[in-house]
């Protein structure tokens, strides 16, 4: 009697090891988890076009009013993005500078940030080109970076130096 009751105690023990095993699989299971991609692919692109080529046409012409408005000649300055790395990694000028970052992401999605200038490109994807202006006011050394993810902490950083 005592056996029979063991046994039946063990086999109610595997059915429901084996009942959680199956729910828990189901749980974690891919059709559970969000569809990325299905995501992406409802977005319209020629909204995001259409977005992208109304901010660059006011970022164009605020360029434009910014460059005719001074007598300076502006600094063109092309930046490349890859992963974790900006070239060059130093820029130097001189204070009172009409600088224009012209940055090419040819590795990864990427952007250029200078907060000290409250100056920031558009984030781009490899192969894309995207463009800001500021004026270097200020005299010092200053750090530039992407701000995309964990970009910056993993080492994808400059040094803009602003020289009286």
């Amino acid at each position: 009697m005592y056996t029979k009751i063991i046994i039946t105690v063990i086999i109610l023990v595997v059915i429901v090891a084996i009942a959680l095993a199956i729910d828990w699989s189901r749980l974690f299971s891919s059709s559970n988890l969000p569809n990325i991609q299905e995501e992406i692919e409802q977005i319209d692109p020629s909204e995001i076009l259409n977005k992208n080529q109304n901010q660059n046409s006011s970022q164009d012409s605020s360029k434009d009013q910014l460059i005719n408005n001074s007598n300076e000649q502006v600094k063109i300055i092309q930046i490349t993005g890859t992963n974790f790395v900006f070239s060059p990694n130093e820029i130097r000028i001189k204070k009172g500078d009409q600088v224009r970052i012209i940055f090419t992401s040819n590795e990864g999605f990427h952007d250029w940030v200078i907060d000290v200038f409250n100056a920031a490109t558009e984030r781009v994807q490899s192969g894309q080109t995207t463009e800001i202006v500021f004026i270097a006011d200020r005299a010092g050394s200053f750090e530039y970076y992407c701000s995309v993810g964990n970009h910056r902490a993993q080492g994808m950083v400059g040094t803009l130096i602003v020289e009286e």
